[in-house]
Protein backbone atom coordinates (compact mmCIF):
# COMPACT_ATOMS: atom_id res chain seq x y z
CA UNK A 1 0.00 0.00 0.00
CA UNK A 2 1.22 3.38 -0.63
CA UNK A 3 2.43 5.62 1.75
CA UNK A 4 -0.19 8.26 1.50
CA UNK A 5 -3.31 5.92 1.54
CA UNK A 6 -1.65 4.53 4.44
CA UNK A 7 -1.95 8.22 6.18
CA UNK A 8 -5.18 9.04 4.70
CA UNK A 9 -6.91 5.73 6.30
CA UNK A 10 -4.90 6.18 9.69
CA UNK A 11 -6.39 9.59 9.03
CA UNK A 12 -9.81 8.07 9.41
CA UNK A 13 -9.48 6.11 11.68
CA UNK A 14 -7.87 9.28 13.97
CA UNK A 15 -11.12 10.59 13.44
CA UNK A 16 -13.29 8.17 14.31
CA UNK A 17 -11.73 7.23 17.69
CA UNK A 18 -11.15 11.02 18.44
CA UNK A 19 -7.52 11.26 18.58
CA UNK A 20 -7.63 15.24 17.82
CA UNK A 21 -3.32 15.47 17.87
CA UNK A 22 -2.84 12.80 15.97
CA UNK A 23 -6.04 13.73 14.03
CA UNK A 24 -4.13 17.42 13.31
CA UNK A 25 -1.08 15.92 12.88
CA UNK A 26 -1.84 14.08 9.81
CA UNK A 27 -3.99 16.97 8.33
CA UNK A 28 -1.18 19.27 8.25
CA UNK A 29 1.31 16.15 6.77
CA UNK A 30 -1.81 15.79 3.99
CA UNK A 31 -1.68 19.30 3.76
CA UNK A 32 1.74 19.68 3.19
CA UNK A 33 1.77 16.79 0.52
CA UNK A 34 -0.84 18.22 -1.33
CA UNK A 35 1.09 21.58 -1.91
CA UNK A 36 3.94 19.29 -2.61
CA UNK A 37 1.95 17.74 -5.46
CA UNK A 38 0.50 20.49 -6.56
CA UNK A 39 4.04 22.43 -6.81
CA UNK A 40 5.18 19.37 -8.74
CA UNK A 41 2.23 18.39 -10.32
CA UNK A 42 0.29 21.26 -11.06
CA UNK A 43 -3.83 20.36 -11.90
CA UNK A 44 -2.72 17.13 -13.06
CA UNK A 45 -3.98 13.89 -11.06
CA UNK A 46 -0.95 12.26 -10.72
CA UNK A 47 0.22 10.70 -7.09
CA UNK A 48 3.83 11.71 -5.32
CA UNK A 49 5.27 8.73 -5.44
CA UNK A 50 6.65 7.07 -1.67
CA UNK A 51 10.13 8.36 -2.11
CA UNK A 52 8.96 12.07 -2.49
CA UNK A 53 6.15 11.69 0.49
CA UNK A 54 9.05 10.22 2.53
CA UNK A 55 11.43 13.38 1.82
CA UNK A 56 7.95 15.27 2.92
CA UNK A 57 8.11 13.63 6.32
CA UNK A 58 11.75 14.01 6.78
CA UNK A 59 11.01 17.66 6.50
CA UNK A 60 7.91 17.59 8.86
CA UNK A 61 9.83 15.78 11.45
CA UNK A 62 12.68 18.21 11.01
CA UNK A 63 10.86 20.90 11.69
CA UNK A 64 9.08 19.89 14.94
CA UNK A 65 12.92 18.51 16.18
CA UNK A 66 13.96 22.04 15.71
CA UNK A 67 10.60 23.58 17.20
CA UNK A 68 11.55 21.02 20.02
CA UNK A 69 15.08 22.94 20.78
CA UNK A 70 13.51 26.02 20.87
CA UNK A 71 10.38 25.61 23.22
CA UNK A 72 13.27 23.48 25.83
CA UNK A 73 15.25 26.70 24.90
CA UNK A 74 12.01 28.69 25.99
CA UNK A 75 11.38 26.49 28.69
CA UNK A 76 8.17 25.20 27.27
CA UNK A 77 8.72 21.69 28.49
CA UNK A 78 4.43 20.89 27.55
CA UNK A 79 5.11 22.35 23.67
CA UNK A 80 8.13 20.22 23.57
CA UNK A 81 6.19 17.21 24.58
CA UNK A 82 3.81 17.50 21.90
CA UNK A 83 6.09 18.38 18.86
CA UNK A 84 7.52 15.08 20.50
CA UNK A 85 4.31 13.25 20.20
CA UNK A 86 4.04 14.88 16.47
CA UNK A 87 7.66 13.42 15.91
CA UNK A 88 6.17 9.57 16.83
CA UNK A 89 3.21 9.67 14.49
CA UNK A 90 5.09 11.11 11.67
CA UNK A 91 7.93 8.46 12.06
CA UNK A 92 5.80 5.99 11.78
CA UNK A 93 5.42 6.45 7.62
CA UNK A 94 9.39 6.42 7.55
CA UNK A 95 11.47 3.58 6.44
CA UNK A 96 13.44 1.83 9.23
CA UNK A 97 16.69 3.63 9.88
CA UNK A 98 19.94 1.89 9.64
CA UNK A 99 22.21 1.13 12.16
CA UNK A 100 24.52 3.26 13.36
CA UNK A 101 27.64 0.59 12.85
CA UNK A 102 26.22 0.52 9.21
CA UNK A 103 26.73 3.40 8.62
CA UNK A 104 29.77 3.46 9.68
CA UNK A 105 31.39 0.57 7.66
CA UNK A 106 29.59 2.51 4.40
CA UNK A 107 30.98 5.77 5.46
CA UNK A 108 34.49 3.96 6.08
CA UNK A 109 34.18 1.61 2.80
CA UNK A 110 33.35 5.00 0.44
CA UNK A 111 36.21 7.09 2.24
CA UNK A 112 38.89 4.15 0.93
CA UNK A 113 37.23 3.68 -2.51
CA UNK A 114 37.59 7.98 -2.95
CA UNK A 115 41.10 8.14 -0.92
CA UNK A 116 39.57 10.75 1.06
CA UNK A 117 42.20 12.41 3.05
CA UNK A 118 41.26 15.22 5.87
CA UNK A 119 38.43 16.81 6.99
CA UNK A 120 38.46 19.38 3.18
CA UNK A 121 36.42 16.39 1.47
CA UNK A 122 33.66 15.94 3.87
CA UNK A 123 31.27 17.09 1.69
CA UNK A 124 32.51 14.71 -0.95
CA UNK A 125 32.11 12.09 1.70
CA UNK A 126 28.64 13.26 2.66
CA UNK A 127 27.59 13.14 -0.72
CA UNK A 128 28.11 9.61 -1.68
CA UNK A 129 27.21 8.03 1.42
CA UNK A 130 23.72 10.08 1.41
CA UNK A 131 22.85 8.73 -2.03
CA UNK A 132 24.12 5.06 -1.09
CA UNK A 133 22.77 5.13 2.66
CA UNK A 134 19.13 6.27 -0.08
CA UNK A 135 17.55 7.98 3.08
CA UNK A 136 18.02 5.11 5.40
CA UNK A 137 19.72 6.96 7.99
CA UNK A 138 19.36 11.23 9.20
CA UNK A 139 21.69 13.21 8.05
CA UNK A 140 22.59 14.03 11.21
CA UNK A 141 23.84 11.05 12.40
CA UNK A 142 25.51 10.35 9.18
CA UNK A 143 27.45 13.72 8.99
CA UNK A 144 28.69 12.78 12.68
CA UNK A 145 30.02 9.69 11.69
CA UNK A 146 31.61 10.79 8.25
CA UNK A 147 33.14 13.75 10.39
CA UNK A 148 34.42 11.31 13.13
CA UNK A 149 35.97 8.43 10.20
CA UNK A 150 37.68 11.36 8.75
CA UNK A 151 39.19 12.87 11.99
CA UNK A 152 40.27 8.97 12.92
CA UNK A 153 41.36 7.68 9.76
CA UNK A 154 44.63 6.94 9.45
CA UNK A 155 46.26 9.03 5.96
CA UNK A 156 49.43 8.38 4.69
Amino acid sequence: MPILNQIKTDFQQALKRRQTLKVATLRMLMAALNDERSALYGSQDKQLADEQTVVIIRRETKKRREAIALYNQGKRPELAAKEAQEIKFLEQYLPAQMPESEVTKITQRVIAQLGAQGPAVFGKVMGVVMGQLNGQADGKQVAETVKRSLNTTNFK
